[in-house]
């Protein structure tokens, strides 16, 4: 019991964790947050969420990315990544781009079955993926405009969401 208190008391200190690499270094500033966003995508509706560390200038990621037709979907894509970047900061707002791999994969309906027929899943593949992110904030809380991009050899997914984070998102 203990020990996980100080586990936790530890990875508390790790996220809001601010020093300096030397006496004449400017401070370093570690955040972690939560992004969840909400949008449209060349398919029609889609949606992200992701996960955000960075340390000073570098970002590092993980982002879920979808699309679909719309309510009554005959196709959607997906694409899960892990991404890299640099960022930019000031005391109210962020602004970050960041690449990495990606593994899309896919849904269709063909005819038979029931009424709509029926869903076949398409292979999944290996590809690239992108993302750029505007941020305003205060403290613990933000909402910004999100730009994403993936694709391989039969699959490509790019949109635009409105998301909201969580965490510690400022100095």
């Amino acid at each position: 019991m203990m020990a996980a208190f100080l586990c936790g008391f530890s990875a508390s200190q790790l996220i809001a964790q601010t020093g300096a690499d030397s006496a004449g270094a400017r401070p370093r500033r570690q955040n972690a947050w939560l992004s969840a966003g909400l949008g449209a995508t060349q398919l029609g509706a889609g949606e992200s969420i992701s996960g955000w560390y960075s340390n000073n200038r570098l970002v590092l990621g993980l982002q879920g990315a979808d699309g679909s037709d719309g309510v009554i979907s005959s196709r959607g894509i997906y694409a899960v990544s892990f991404q890299v970047g640099m960022r930019s900061m000031g005391r109210r707002g962020m602004a970050f781009v960041a690449i990495g791999p990606a593994r899309l994969g896919g849904w269709h309906n063909e005819p038979g079955g029931n009424f709509f027929g029926h869903t076949v899943d398409d292979p999944p593949e290996v590809g690239a993926a992108a993302s750029a992110e505007a941020t305003i904030h205060a403290g613990w809380i933000g909402i910004g405009l999100g730009l994403f991009a993936a694709g391989a050899a039969h699959h490509s997914l790019t949109g635009a969401t409105v998301s909201l984070q969580l965490g510690n998102l400022g100095e």
